[in-house]
Order: structure tokens, then sequence, then C-alpha cells
């Protein structure tokens, strides 16, 4: 997700398999704050117990939210509670737990129980009651980022703090090719043969 610095403070509404990405990357939103809807902390502890590798990412990403939220009253995870600040010269964003279960439908016609409906219904409640601050669902899902813009979200974002090119051109290619004739260059070789 390519992020610029700005002053503008921005929401972030992060899906399941963010947080399974990456377990700590409600972090990295550093000045912005970051809503977690319930169905996202649903999804999570239903992968939690599976045995499969994804289900400790879901584990950790349950901690990490633990370790920031536990001492908030159920107030201040309404209100938001502030996200670990990296550094003392920076505002920290906060972070926001949002019962999306008791939201207004803001998708008509499409089916309201869907996990996936649930999350992108709490990026439309919050762009609609917090214009004109920008709001941003985050999600791996290519399915999920096409259905919020159909249904009226104006920012919908990858998340890619793993990908550091965006052009394969400029990748190594694992070799070298030199000009001429390789041995031609190459003074004199040994081969030196020690024990067995």
């Amino acid at each position: 997700m390519a992020r610029k610095k700005s002053k503008e403070k921005k929401i972030y509404v992060l899906d399941t398999n963010i947080l399974l990405h990456e377990p700590f990357a409600f972090l990295n939103f550093e000045e912005h704050d970051v809503v977690i809807p319930m169905t996202v902390l649903e999804e999570l502890d239903h992968i939690k117990d599976r045995h499969k590798d994804v289900s400790r990412d879901a584990r950790v990403a349950i901690r990490a939210l633990e370790d920031v939220l536990k001492d908030a009253s159920p107030e201040q995870m309404l209100h938001g509670v502030a996200l670990p600040a990296r550094s003392d010269e920076r505002p920290s964003g906060h972070i926001f737990i949002i019962n999306d279960h008791h939201l207004k439908d803001e998708i008509p016609g499409l089916p309201g129980g869907e996990n996936d409906h649930l999350i992108i219904n709490t990026a439309l409640y919050l762009q609609r009651e917090k214009s004109p601050v920008k709001v941003i669902l985050v999600t791996k899902d290519i399915n999920m980022r096409l259905k919020a813009k159909g249904a009226g979200l104006k920012l919908v974002e990858d998340y890619r703090t793993d990908q550091l090119i965006d052009d394969v051109r400029f990748l190594y290619k694992g070799y070298y090719k030199f000009s001429g004739e390789f041995w031609s260059q190459v003074g004199e070789c040994r081969t030196v043969n020690e024990g067995r």
C-alpha cells in the first residue's frame, strides 16, 4: 500500500486478511486512525482454532490487539484508544473496535449477513458519518475491493508493505553476464583437494 506522508488524518478500516498477512499491521498506520470491525475479530476467533499455519497468525494478531486494548474501557474502545507512538515527535493515531452488526445497511441489494459485506458496510457508514475525513478500506481480497467500489466506497487499497519493487525489471536476475570470453579473462586457476 503506497501511502504518502500527509498531515491529513485518515481512517483505515482493516479486513481480516490484513491481520492474517501481517498480525501487527494495525500499528503501521502512524498518525491515522484504524478501525477493526467486530466481524474481523469474529473471523480471527474462528481461524485461530484451525490446525493450519494461518491459525498462528490469527492468534498473534489477537494477542497484539489485546496488548494495545487490554486496559481500555468499552467507552474508550468506541471513542478510540491511542496506538503506541513510534516517536515523541509524531502524533499517534487511534484504534477503534466497531460493532458492525448494529450499523444501518448501507449496501441495498446485497445480503447483509456475509462477512465481507458487513466490513464494507462499516467503511461506507464511516465514509458517510465522518465526511470529509477520508475512509479507506484496506484488504488483500481483490473481489472485496471491487465490491466495495461498486457499493460506493471511494477509497479502497491493497496492503503492500512487503512489496519493495513495482517493476520486475529491477529485480536481481541471480547472475552476472561477462562480456567476451570468460576464461580468457581469468588469470591462473587452480583446484586444491584436501581431505577425502
